[in-house]
């Protein structure tokens, strides 16, 4: 728990939330809490998931989950270090009384935070007042919109621009968009903020972007908000959310976005013709044979052991679809796949603004990141979006397509990505939905199976290391434990189990060239050439 504080840290690199600014900042701030390395930072993670599945009665169960950040990177976010601190019980989705449910919670974390609470130190072999801090909440942005108390609908669902947000309603499209709002954030000399013809038509932009408050001028902001509901404005929201629901389509290219793209841009080639029934194919869509090829591609792709979903159950041939594909597979695809599946389906200038949001992406979530990297990623991600803005229409463009201008602000403050986002905790709700065993009891079930879980794994720490518990488990893929491991004269990397090969195999000889490959590869890799190395 003291790992934060004793490790080295490499000045401008986040590999841990205790390198970054809001870290630092939360140190500076409250010293008192800071001296004693063994007080908790901690992050609360709040979703729903439906225990029945998606064919069985309607239920929503929201657990909240908190996970302590001052562990090392092997052990923190893992599911033994997440604990089930409150379950919001069901039918149904808690919306704006998750405050009330919330209140135990709170009030334990305000002592801990106030007052603490005397722990025993194991390896110090004493006690001392242990207090704990949270650090953020880790949600999806309608669980956002739940836990802050923050519309995430409408012209202001950002939370960084707030009303200073230049997003405007789709007439035809029902829906509002945030289509040219991201050149108020190039530099001043940037040739986008003078077009005229490629964002929304006859118009310039001169502005900047909006101030990011802090926390004293949200409070200012907040204080003073009623907590009661405006009746009739609130019927009228609710009135033209409706009216907009059933006008939209499945997607956003549709007669609707045309003609809201004929409204706001200069794009005569794309606009309907023929009566306003027929639409002219865009650059950025694929005619049936193109889809056949990339789901072919995709069908064949092989992956690493549990790096990706095996995609190829998700490819619909006759129908040229990808169907039932998971976030964190999505996550894979925009980042790896869909600059090298595209390459040669799409125009040259859309795959060029495809390929830079992918990489923007990619650079984002690395496991480290230095700073001068998020200053470019900061630098170009308004523009790699005002290239996506000069493709797609309007309709294509809601409050998730805004929100990665703030993201490199966000890593800046928070660090690394995936000690922030929400896939570690999707893993655990799903660890959870499997403990469901008696579906009129839901939260009972999920409780008790629990509580011996944590029973279990508190004490399979006191046997011995040969003994075959959780604490020293050895992995999916692990054979065995191999013979030797602590022998310094065989190469590390045969001191570890390989894995097992998924089929029984044959047996047959290398021939020279294999031979000579796999030699150079033990050579270069095991760190035996390591003193004659200049």
């Amino acid at each position: 728990m003291t790992w934060h504080a004793k490790n080295p840290r490499v000045q401008n690199t986040f590999a841990h939330p205790s390198d970054t600014e809001a870290w630092k900042h939360f140190d500076t701030t409250f010293p008192n809490l800071a001296s004693e390395p063994r007080n908790v930072r901690l992050g609360l993670c709040m979703d729903g998931f439906a225990p029945h599945g998606k064919f069985g009665s309607q239920y929503s169960c929201w657990p909240v989950i908190l996970t302590p950040y001052n562990l090392p990177p092997s052990m923190c976010m893992k599911r033994p270090f997440m604990f089930l601190s409150l379950l919001v019980p069901g039918p149904k989705n808690p919306k704006g009384n998750l405050d009330v449910y919330m209140q135990p919670l709170i009030e334990e974390l305000k002592q801990l935070w106030e007052v603490g609470a005397m722990t025993y130190d194991i390896s110090s072999k004493q006690n001392f007042n242990l207090r704990a801090a949270l650090l953020w909440t880790i949600s999806d942005f309608p669980a956002y919109g739940m836990l802050s108390g923050w519309s995430t609908a409408g012209n202001k669902a950002c939370p960084y621009c707030m009303d200073k947000s230049k997003a405007f309603w789709l007439e035809h499209g029902g829906k509002v968009s945030w289509f040219d709002c991201h050149r108020q954030f190039l530099s001043h000399d940037h040739p986008f903020r003078k077009n005229k013809t490629a964002f929304c038509k006859n118009k310039a932009e001169n502005g900047m972007g909006p101030h990011i408050m802090c926390g004293e001028e949200l409070w200012k902001c907040a204080k003073d908000l009623p907590k009661a509901t405006d009746g009739p404005e609130a019927l009228k929201k609710l009135k033209s959310a409706k009216k907009g629901w059933f006008k939209q389509s499945s997607t956003s290219d549709n007669t609707s976005a045309r003609k809201d793209m004929a409204k706001h841009c200069k794009r005569r080639q794309l606009e309907l013709v023929n009566g306003n029934q027929t639409m002219p194919k865009a650059p950025f869509a694929l005619d049936k044979a193109q889809k056949k090829v990339l789901c072919e591609w995709v069908r064949d792709l092989k992956f690493p052991d549990a790096y990706a979903l095996n995609l190829s159950r998700c490819v619909n041939l006759q129908a040229c679809k990808l169907v039932g594909i998971k976030s964190h597979d999505c996550h894979v695809f925009m980042e790896r796949l869909l600059l090298v599946a595209l390459k040669e389906l799409l125009p040259l200038h859309v795959w060029k603004a495809i390929t830079e949001i992918s990489q923007f992406f990619r650079d984002l979530c690395a496991p480290t990141i230095k700073l001068s990297d998020i200053d470019r990623l900061d630098k170009n991600i308004a523009k790699i979006l005002c290239k996506l803005e000069k493709i797609f229409p309007p309709a294509f463009f809601n409050s998730m397509e805004h929100l990665p201008v703030h993201l490199p602000h966000e890593a800046k403050v928070g660090g690394p990505v995936q000690y922030r986002w929400i896939y570690p905790f999707e893993r655990f709700l799903n660890h959870l939905k499997r403990k469901v065993g008696n579906k009129a009891s839901v939260e009972a079930s999920i409780c008790n199976a629990y509580l011996m879980e944590e029973i279990s794994n508190f004490c399979s720490h006191y046997f011995q290391s040969e003994v075959d518990t959780k604490a020293w488990d050895l992995g999916r893929n692990v054979h065995s434990v191999v013979e030797n491991q602590h022998d310094i004269n065989i190469p590390e990397m045969f001191r570890v189990d390989c894995g097992r090969a998924p089929t029984k195999g044959r047996l047959r000889f290398l021939q020279d060239l294999e031979y000579d490959r796999a030699h150079l590869y033990v050579l270069a890799n095991s760190g035996i050439l390591g003193e004659y190395e200049r």
